[in-house]
């Protein structure tokens, strides 16, 4: 008898419950941590998420995806905001999210309650709990599902079709601070190709106008780059609690 798996969606750039009786054949083969399988698409590229925990009793598992999926800032009019308030959850929920999945694929991506813990590090709110589909990790959560920096790194890889769509992306939503054109965008994506780097968290950081994310190296770094920054990495993930 087949296992079949129900998604939660986390983005390295991942839900409401839903009930199913089979799941979709791209996933079929996830059955523990570290399974590997293709599910969704980005600007033609097929999306290859990594399993950081299974729980086969409930059918559920947290993925992550294997490669960099795109760039997005955190708040794109770069003020101060938590997670519930954020443009990059508004983007991954609802621009992403059916950009991404098909309708067949979506009624597998379940809704999570996430909790949204203050920065302990600096004592700054993380806001509201919210309801989401597809989402950012915490910091507790980057420590929980990884066994250490090594594992947390993220390569960039992209197509030419890729580089362009994100490029004018990027370009759609360039403000006063952060200006960025298609053109530059299109020579930096490009630069980044084959190397490894940095990825947004949804914890607040040292102030609301800083963001924690993953360095280059899979460091966690608690300060936070600022929340505009536009070439923040946003590989989503998919998952829910374990």
């Amino acid at each position: 008898m087949k296992k079949f798996l129900t998604l939660f969606l986390a983005v390295l750039m991942g839900l409401s419950v839903v009930s199913v009786t089979s799941f979709a054949t791209e996933v079929e083969t996830i059955t523990k941590a570290g399974d590997t399988a293709s599910f969704g698409s980005y600007y033609g590229k097929p999306i290859e998420w990594q399993a950081l925990a299974v729980d086969a009793t409930a059918q559920k598992a947290l993925l992550v995806p294997k490669e960099m999926v795109g760039y997005r800032s955190f708040n794109d009019i770069g003020e101060g905001v938590t997670w519930e308030n954020s443009s990059i959850r508004k983007w991954l929920n609802n621009e992403f999210y059916n950009t991404a999945f098909s309708e067949q694929q979506k009624a597998f991506i379940l809704e999570s309650d996430l909790e949204n813990k203050a920065n302990s590090e600096y004592n700054v709110g993380g806001g509201a709990t919210t309801k989401d589909k597809v989402f950012l990790l915490s910091i507790d959560e980057a420590a929980k599902y990884f066994s250490g920096d090594d594992s947390r790194v993220v390569k960039v890889n992209f197509t030419e079709q890729q580089i362009a769509g994100i490029a004018q992306d990027l370009a759609n939503r360039s403000n006063a601070k952060y200006t960025v054109t298609s053109a530059d965008a299109i020579s930096e994506l490009t630069s980044y190709n084959g190397t490894t780097d940095w990825w947004w968290l949804r914890t607040s950081g040292r102030e609301l106008t800083r963001v924690p994310a993953i360095s280059h190296s899979g460091s966690v770094y608690t300060v936070g780059n600022e929340i505009g920054e536009p070439y923040g990495g946003a590989p989503c993930n998919l998952g829910g609690y374990f």
